[in-house]
């Protein structure tokens, strides 16, 4: 369900006078999701750091349709604020496509060190030529695999049918991995698991459970083969027809990856306690188990680049940069 957050900012025109401006924000995440607090949390900080000047009413009823919908109403100034999935985001910019390549990051720590410290700024840039202002990002979880049966190596999914998002990542790490990769919408996968036109999947933890897709593939192994990624987006044009004090409300107001990532990943993990008491059935793999993985897609990342095209191989040198760097700090081996 898609939420809209509606902001009534105070401005003060050249002549003094002072009007509302009826200002909206759409997000993808659900009612009673774990993801909720971060809203919430952006709601309550707007009030509090524009001292009440800034009324903020919320909306859950999905008026603008899915979220390429509301990614192109943004993009085009039809609403002004929107947070968007990683995958939605590589539409424009593809560059971030690189951010989710298989096995790219062994932690979250080390994704936000390198994020936060090696492609905020030039990811700043990448948004302002596309019409688009970086405000803030945040982390929904790693991506794993749901299937019917058990799968803890890539020889599980050879010739399985695996459902991918619409996007190249995961159909060229499930297809490196043997897979039968079909590309179908989120809201498609239930009925095709019922029907059989798909086995299995990928998925972050927290969309298994809230989509309701363990109860009919009850197998999830948590690969941690990528990240999934939210980005809280403003319209360029709009966005700096605020004044800097509105400017900095608006980044500020928006939590910070670092401490929403906890408290989702330990709200996710609570719920899927609830779910393994219902039937789910979790594996983690061995060290074998994940560097058979690793070993079996290692091309994906390639041709990802590949795909990427101009500007794909200076954002990855950014990206080893970062993993040197995180690396030498953590007293780590770096293997390039």
């Amino acid at each position: 369900m898609i939420r809209f957050l509606r902001l009534i900012i105070l401005v003060t025109s050249y002549s003094g006078t002072v009007y509302a401006e009826d200002v909206r924000m759409a997000t993808m995440s659900p009612v009673g999701s774990p993801s909720r607090f971060v809203y919430d949390n952006l709601v309550e900080n707007v009030t509090t750091q524009s001292g009440g000047a800034y009324t903020i009413e919320p909306f859950f009823n999905g008026e603008l349709g899915p979220e390429e919908t509301y990614f192109n109403a943004m993009r085009r100034g039809r609403i002004q604020l929107a947070a968007i999935s990683g995958q939605a985001v590589g539409t424009a910019v593809p560059e971030y496509s690189l951010l989710r390549a298989p096995f790219l990051f062994d932690s979250f720590e080390e994704l936000a060190f390198i994020y936060d410290n090696f492609l905020l700024r030039r990811l700043e840039e990448l948004f302002l030529e596309k019409g688009m202002v970086h405000l803030q990002w945040t982390a929904n979880g790693w991506e794993n695999v749901y299937a019917q049966k058990p799968v803890r190596r890539p020889s599980d999914v050879e010739g399985y049918r695996i459902r991918v998002p619409l996007e190249p990542n995961a159909a060229l790490f499930f297809s490196a991995a043997g897979a039968d990769v079909i590309q179908i919408p989120f809201t498609d996968i239930i009925q095709s698991l019922q029907t059989g036109l798909i086995n299995g999947g990928e998925s972050t933890t927290l969309m298994y459970l809230q989509g309701g897709i363990f109860t009919e593939a009850p197998h999830l192994t948590r690969t941690h083969h990528g990240f999934s990624l939210t980005v809280f987006t403003a319209n360029k044009k709009w966005f700096e027809g605020l004044s800097l004090r509105s400017q900095n409300i608006l980044r500020e107001a928006c939590m910070k990856a670092e401490k929403a990532y906890p408290i989702m990943h330990a709200q996710t993990m609570d719920l899927l306690l609830q779910t393994r008491k219902k039937g789910v059935l979790v594996y983690d793999l061995s060290p074998q188990e994940r560097q058979d993985w690793r070993k079996e897609t290692l091309g994906a990342l390639d041709k990802v680049i590949d795909q990427v095209g101009v500007g794909a191989v200076d954002f990855y040198d950014l990206i080893r940069a970062g993993k040197k760097e995180y690396a030498a700090l953590n007293k780590q081996h770096y293997t390039p």
